[in-house]
């Protein structure tokens, strides 16, 4: 049986696949290749409304999902510095930002997860 943070996983996802895309954003993808273990890692940033980071794996073999840290980070347009906006322990950041300016966001500590040109509003 599915644990609460993988049907949530896969609610997101599916809002993510409903929502026909992302304009103006980019992203690495969803889920990764099984690990040799067999678990699938989760590790991804989306934006539908808010900006989302996950960081966690599951493993069908014991039917246990692990979570790792995660956090959201936001490029400063100007200096180019990248700040933290969101963070969570059990590897599910959500950032719900503001105004209308288009951001680059980013997954830390993971590189290779990046947002950009996400419009806020």
């Amino acid at each position: 049986m599915a644990t609460a943070a993988v049907r949530r996983l896969a609610a997101l996802g599916a809002m993510v696949l409903t929502a026909g895309g992302l304009v103006g954003a980019t992203s690495a993808p969803a889920q990764a290749a099984p690990d040799p273990d067999g678990c699938q890692a989760w590790r991804y940033i989306r934006f539908d409304g808010a900006v989302y980071g996950v960081n966690q794996k599951h493993c069908d073999y014991n039917d246990a999902t692990y979570t790792y840290p995660v956090a959201i980070q936001q490029q400063d347009p100007v200096s180019g510095t990248w700040f933290q906006v969101a963070y969570d322990a059990n590897g599910f950041a959500v950032y719900n930002c503001a105004g209308n300016e288009v951001r680059n966001y980013r997954l830390y500590p993971l590189t290779g997860y990046t947002l950009t040109a996400v419009p806020c509003s």
